[in-house]
């Protein structure tokens, strides 16, 4: 008796919680606006390290003059955080106009301490994403993952890395960290600026002045952004592998796509285009080896590669087809980040660009390992009853 009213009260709280999910998606995502990005021409430096970056992004913000627009998932408390907090709070007393906006579960381990001091120095500090009622199951997993960095309305940043030490290699589990963030100047900058301004009045900000378009500066690198708010990346995604003809370099911390998009690529495969995945060889996350390993033996029994990076951690997200497109920003190649979080996507079309991507990712390339097909097969009960519990919980992976 007592067994079979534990089990009716599971099924009431599935049953519950699966409405949650589905009724926050419908809210959540409803694609009904019109999408303000077009066409764009920027001057664009891709960068893979984070101590470069840090580095960069460092002088940016020190030599800026007017405003400083930041948008992270994940900020963390640590010395390397610290820097940049510090700098914002030394810009804010030179009175310029800083703000700060952060995930609300990616920065929790931000102390309120150090918040409060933030805004005590002049820096504008919102949470994006808060959890509450209704849909507070979708709410907690609705993530906005977006990085984005606008500097004085000139000068902007995106990509994968976020603030703190391990980005720049110190973690010792993790080691080096590989990733892809895009420094731009010149026109794409405002729809960066705007993306962060619909992030921030979302959250609760007042609205501020954006750059007029005459006085945006032209640049040679075409591109498109494009945002979650506005499109389903999965559909994006689909309509890009759909048009690939020779080839699909996929790079990605996770690779567990949806259906639509699984079935995409073996399509592609059975009309002759190479598919080729890499994905790190260690892992941030549990169960992300047992989620994506079903997905990756699809691709190699369909006679495409997968390769495993060895130097670090690779956490870049960049999908190339054709050498005529190639996708660079926030989105993993799962269906957390296709279907629901948050992201920021930019699809550039400039051929010379798109080939020092793919230099770039093929040197990525020479540092990883591929395994036999063998390796993707295994048979022990630990790892079933990983993978079964992995395979439940992909939906929000």
């Amino acid at each position: 008796m007592i067994l079979c009213i534990c089990l009716f009260a599971l099924l009431i709280l599935i049953l519950l919680a699966s409405l949650d999910l589905y009724f926050g998606y419908r809210a959540f995502h409803k694609y009904d606006k019109v999408c303000p990005f077009k066409n764009r021409y920027s001057e664009t430096m891709l960068i893979t390290d984070g101590n470069v970056l840090y580095e960069n992004l460092l002088k940016d913000i020190n030599e800026a003059s007017s405003s400083i627009s930041m948008l992270f998932y994940i900020v963390r408390n640590d010395d390397t955080s610290e820097k940049f907090l510090s700098l914002l709070e030394k810009k804010a007393h030179e009175g310029l106009q800083v703000r700060l906006l952060v995930d609300w579960i990616g920065s929790f381990g931000l102390k309120r301490k150090r918040i409060e001091k933030l805004k005590k120095n002049g820096v504008k500090v919102l949470f994006n994403r808060r959890t509450g009622f209704p849909y507070t199951l979708y709410r907690f997993q609705h993530r906005n993952h977006r990085k984005i960095t606008v500097i004085d309305q000139k000068t902007g940043y995106f990509g994968g890395f976020n603030i703190g030490k391990e980005y720049i290699g110190f973690d010792e589990d993790l080691g080096y960290w590989r990733d892809y963030h895009i420094r731009m100047t010149g026109e794409g900058v405002k729809d960066l600026h705007v993306q962060f301004l619909i992030d921030w009045v979302r959250s609760g900000g007042e609205s501020f002045t954006l750059i007029d378009e005459k006085d945006l500066v032209t640049g040679k690198i075409e591109h498109h952004f494009y945002s979650s708010d506005f499109i389903r990346i999965e559909n994006l995604y689909k309509e890009l592998i759909d048009k690939a003809e020779k080839h699909i370099f996929i790079g990605t911390p996770y690779f567990i796509p949806t259906k639509k998009l699984m079935d995409a690529l073996l399509a592609a495969q059975k009309r002759g285009v190479r598919i080729c995945v890499m994905v790190p060889e260690k892992e941030d996350h549990r169960l992300v080896k047992e989620a994506s390993f079903p997905h990756l033996l699809l691709i190699l029994e369909g006679g495409g590669e997968v390769f495993h990076y060895q130097k670090g951690f690779f956490h870049a997200k960049v999908l190339l087809i054709d050498d005529c497109c190639c996708d660079v920003g926030s989105v993993n190649f799962d269906r957390r980040s296709l279907c629901i979080n948050d992201e920021w996507s930019c699809i550039f079309a400039n051929e010379s660009f798109i080939l020092e991507i793919k230099k770039i990712f093929m040197k990525d390339l020479e540092c990883s390992k591929s395994y036999p097909i063998q390796h993707y097969k295994k048979t022990t009960l630990s790892w079933k009853c990983r993978k079964l519990l992995s395979k439940l919980l992909s939906p929000l992976m």
